[in-house]
């Protein structure tokens, strides 16, 4: 009689899209991908204890998400996706040495992620650090599906957010959608994952009683953290209560930055704001996080969005610095507020600016009738 093999549990961490893109490559028979529960005081406040001294929060945050998975659930492999945004940065390699248990570490970057002929090979590699048995023909195979997710995640996502300002109980759809994600990545290939995709849809569809949303926010800066709910509150619910929709300022690969119509424009916007007279700012590779962030800026604004949400976390040098873009002679000509968060700030603070943001938007709208 053979013994059945318990399955290795994986967590891949932080974006849903990227979560399921990797999610389609392992062998579910053999892999489990771990399911996350956020709590801020039963996770940060308990983890992540080995890492003192004056870090970003950030960086803080995810190693107590990684601590609790390695201890609470037996995480076995932990994959990081390192988004091109100063997010958790290279030092993430030193995981190991803030959580003393016994687990194995992957950084995958998002340029690794691209799934195109030029980074295929990149990326097999990558997915073959995760399993080991895994194999080129059956990694190629499952690339058209692969490719069919993203796009479908990625709907799934934008449904979401343009249905969450027009339901009665947005707290209520963000369940729904919680579900449906997890529902997602786990999702044998791509007919799945589009019945899915369809099923919540419906539920969207009946759940609407609204036309429109009141205003359109653009989420910029360090979103993903935010919008994981997780450090403070729920934005986007909160967003949705007071009748706005959450546009997001979605993270890019460099490859697919050269390939976007904004970054010619990111280059020239950020040249003239970083020069003076005196000394013409010379943009070269070093600023690529603060095109990136502001490329992405400049596509969510062709959204016909009403005002700038603007995610700042501590200790991030390239985010200041797109915040002093932003803020120059208010630069796109929309209402802007920014947000910072560390150990130090809270949720009332927020709040309180995110409130006087709203009326401010709301003002200026009546006016423009």
């Amino acid at each position: 009689m053979s013994i059945k093999k318990s399955k290795i549990k994986v967590a891949i961490f932080p974006l849903f899209g990227l979560e399921s893109l990797v999610a389609t490559f392992l062998d579910k028979n053999r892999f489990e991908i771990a399911r996350f529960k956020l709590v801020k005081d039963q996770t940060i406040d308990k983890y992540g204890q080995e890492l003192f001294g004056d870090w970003c929060y950030s960086l803080k945050l995810f190693v107590s998400v990684f601590e609790k998975l390695v201890r609470e659930q037996n995480v076995k492999k932990v994959v990081g996706i390192k988004i091109n945004l100063c997010k958790y940065p290279m030092v993430m390699g030193d995981l190991q040495k803030w959580i003393k248990k016994d687990f194995e570490y992957y950084q995958i970057s998002m340029d690794e992620l691209c799934v195109s002929k030029e980074t295929m090979l990149d990326f097999f590699k990558q997915i073959k650090k995760i399993d080991p048995e895994l194999k080129f023909i059956e990694f190629t195979k499952k690339i058209p599906a692969a490719i069919k997710r993203l796009g479908l995640g990625k709907k799934l996502t934008q449904t979401y957010y343009k249905t969450l300002p027009l339901v009665k109980n947005p707290a209520s759809l963000k369940r729904t959608f919680d579900e449906y994600k997890r529902k997602f990545i786990l999702a044998e290939g791509a007919q799945e994952s589009e019945n899915i995709v369809n099923e919540f849809s419906k539920i969207c569809s009946k759940e609407k009683i609204k036309e429109k949303p009141k205003y359109r926010f653009l989420i910029a800066g360090d979103a993903t953290t935010i919008l994981l709910g997780f450090p403070f509150f729920d934005l986007d619910v909160f967003l949705a209560k007071h009748g706005a929709e959450t546009v997001l300022s979605w993270p890019s690969s460099i490859y697919n930055f050269k390939l976007s119509k904004y970054s010619k424009q990111a280059k020239e916007k950020l040249h003239k704001i970083m020069s003076n007279k005196n000394s013409p700012a010379k943009i070269t590779d070093k600023y690529i996080v603060e095109l990136i962030t502001l490329s992405e800026i400049l596509k969510g604004l062709d959204q016909k969005v009403d005002g700038i949400i603007y995610v700042k976390p501590n200790m991030c040098t390239p985010l200041d610095n797109i915040s002093y873009v932003i803020k120059k002679e208010n630069f796109f000509g929309l209402p802007f507020v920014e947000l910072s968060y560390d150990e130090h700030s809270g949720i009332n603070g927020m709040l309180t600016r995110l409130e006087a943001f709203i009326n401010i938007v709301s003002d200026k709208k009546d006016t423009s009738k």
